[in-house]
């Protein structure tokens, strides 16, 4: 063992002449160990947040999304449908139409988005998943259109699952202009009935905005026959998002934007990230009022050892690692403190995952019950380094202290 790391460890359990060194340097360790735990805790209840929308938005938006970049809508290309189909990373390629429209039931209207969907669309998505109602996913058949209106729209309407009139839904017609003698005559319109189940998502923009209809109801009503809106592709389960991300570009061309889930809902994922950066800095600022302690308590022993340095000093120790003998000392409280708080952090990360000891509340109308946490190794190796950069900064500074005051 060296010399200065050797002193340094004695000097670490060793009992000291006065408590308050000890009580002090205690204090340091232990807030070290809360701002880790603090840390690990934080970045663990975000990742669980992340994961919760990222599996609430999986059951209606699709892995891959290939939209126009320079307009609303695109030709229904079915060759470039067919190249894509040939890639060994997708499972499936579903086209889909939407735009702004109004819908009527009985008295109530709402503007909504319209989304046409073509019969693929179930297999895509997990839209099966997150139907409520006695009916059955259904968008046409031989008699009539059918819609299915998210949870939050349905309520609007005060309608429901079960409806005993159709929807009337408005679209202006393309290029048409409007009159006052006749407003009727500017706008599609159609009727599509229930079948019997709403969707929800649990996400307001969707619940409360979207419904489902057929891909071909939807371009008669919008009058974009052969034009679609949006190319949604499924995945194979092993397949790499980000490479087929490029293999997709690479077949569609530049006049199309290719769209994993991250960047349909860019905003929202922006928003927590940012959210979760302010947390971390706020910690890691805890953290560096913790390692000024630390620094405190070894300026105060450097103050009860003078003795023993003046004797190292005449037994031909070098400045340096005098010096160093104190810096250890601030890196191992420092690194129990942290590793005490990273292994708490850990297990209490595991039983809120496991028990879900923490509620969100009794008053109902959560997503889930139970604070979401999930706990992954780069949040480890993230804390382990903020306290190592931080320890090391402030190691810079006490080393200067000491040849400033010390020599």
């Amino acid at each position: 063992m060296k010399f200065p790391l050797f002193i340094a460890k004695r000097y670490l359990i060793s009992k000291r002449k006065h408590n308050v060194v000890n009580i002090i340097s205690g204090i340091s360790a232990c807030g070290i160990g809360i701002a880790a735990f603090a840390l690990m805790c934080t970045l663990s209840v975000f990742n669980g947040f992340r994961s919760l929308i990222d599996g609430l938005f999986t059951k209606f938006d699709p892995q891959i999304k290939v939209v126009n970049a320079n307009g609303k809508f695109f030709k229904d290309d079915s060759a470039m449908i067919a190249r894509l189909e040939q890639l060994e990373s997708i499972c499936g390629v579903s086209r889909t139409i939407q735009d702004q429209a109004l819908i009527s039931y009985n008295s109530k209207q709402e503007v909504i988005t319209l989304k046409g969907v073509d019969s693929r669309y179930p297999g895509q998505t997990g839209i099966l998943d997150i139907l409520t109602g006695p009916g059955s996913y259904m968008l046409s058949d031989d008699i009539s259109d059918y819609i299915i209106p998210g949870i939050g729209l349905a309520h609007k309407l005060e309608s429901g699952a079960v409806t005993d009139k159709p929807y009337m839904v408005y679209v202006p017609k393309p290029g048409a202009k409007y009159s006052a003698t006749n407003p009727t005559g500017a706008l599609n319109s159609r009727a599509f009935y229930s079948p019997g189940v709403l969707f929800a998502v649990k996400q307001n923009p969707y619940d409360d905005c979207y419904a489902l209809v057929s891909l071909e109801a939807a371009q008669e009503l919008l009058g974009r026959h052969n034009q679609i809106s949006a190319l949604e592709i499924k995945l194979e389960p092993d397949a790499p998002v980000k490479k087929s991300v490029k293999e997709i570009a690479g077949i569609v061309g530049d006049g199309f934007k290719v769209m994993d889930r991250y960047q349909q809902q860019y905003q929202v994922f922006k928003v927590v990230n940012i959210e979760k950066l302010v947390s971390y800095l706020f910690i890691v600022l805890i953290l560096i009022i913790a390692l000024f302690n630390i620094i405190s308590s070894v300026i105060m022993l450097m103050i009860e050892k003078k003795e023993d340095i003046q004797i190292l000093l005449k037994m031909g120790a070098q400045k340096r690692q005098i010096s160093n003998i104190f810096v250890y000392n601030s890196l191992s409280i420092s690194s129990i403190g942290s590793v005490c708080g990273i292994i708490l952090g850990i297990i209490a990360v595991l039983l809120q995952q496991y028990y879900g000891f923490i509620r969100l509340g009794n008053q109902g109308g959560f997503i889930v019950e139970a604070y979401p946490v999930q706990l992954r190794i780069t949040d480890i190796a993230v804390v382990l380094l903020s306290v190592f950069v931080v320890s090391l900064l402030s190691s810079v500074i006490l080393k200067r202290t000491i040849y400033r005051n010390l020599f």
